[in-house]
């Protein structure tokens, strides 16, 4: 079984390529309408992260069997983010043809999109990694080969979603790790914030695993 959880974070060199932002086009006060542009520019600045075309992947942490991989940027390159991204195919890689049970946390919408665009992105040849396409994984309905546990909860209802966080609260007694995701860009520039980004990406993984179990016999 592979439980792989990623973070991310906004590419801070792309920002002049963000479109346009659209605002009320019944603005007619110039300075309204220049804080209106102010308020959108940076509601857009804020959710790069979210988005595979102006986020980075920052670090991958997956539970192989009983090993542990974890990986995290040293920067904010493109060079950087490949090692990450890299890492993280590589542990989906289906080595002899075998079909490894891979477990996330909304990896149908979120996680698996995201790698995948970003390998495109940066040009990295998954085929030459030996890693399968993206489709591989994103069956819905299905808990073969990829558990999406956030899918599942939910009855594939994206109105009935809730968080990794709510889930585990209930179910498991546990939580997520108090955590500033903003933050993401400034510590993968150093050892110490690079260490507490893998410890709250990790718990993620930690999470996941034990809230795959706990819906084992129950669920699937």
């Amino acid at each position: 079984m592979i439980v792989i959880d990623i973070e991310t974070m906004p590419n801070m060199s792309i920002i002049d390529k963000l479109p346009e932002p659209k605002i009320d086009s019944r603005l007619k006060d110039q300075e309204k309408i220049g804080a209106a542009i102010k308020k959108a520019k940076q509601a857009q600045i804020d959710s790069m992260a979210l988005s595979p075309l102006y986020g980075r992947v920052a670090s991958v942490c997956a539970l192989v069997g009983t090993v542990q991989e974890m990986s995290a940027a040293k920067g904010c390159t493109d060079e950087h983010e490949r090692g990450v991204v890299v890492a993280a195919m590589r542990t989906l890689t289906l080595s002899n043809n075998a079909r490894p049970e891979l477990v996330t946390f909304n990896g149908i919408t979120f996680d698996l999109p995201f790698l995948y665009t970003r390998a495109m992105v940066l040009g990295i040849d998954i085929s030459d990694i030996g890693v399968p396409p993206l489709s591989f994984w994103t069956r819905r309905y299905s808990t073969t080969p990829h558990c999406d546990l956030c899918q599942v909860l939910a009855g594939w209802d994206r109105q009935a979603m809730r968080s990794l966080d709510e889930w585990a609260t209930v179910l498991l007694g546990k939580s997520k790790l108090p955590f500033d995701v903003a933050a993401i860009k400034t510590l993968v520039t150093t050892d110490d914030g690079r260490s507490q980004l893998l410890e709250y990406n990790w718990r993620d993984v930690e999470l996941t695993a034990e809230l795959h179990a706990r819906c084992s016999g129950y669920l699937y």
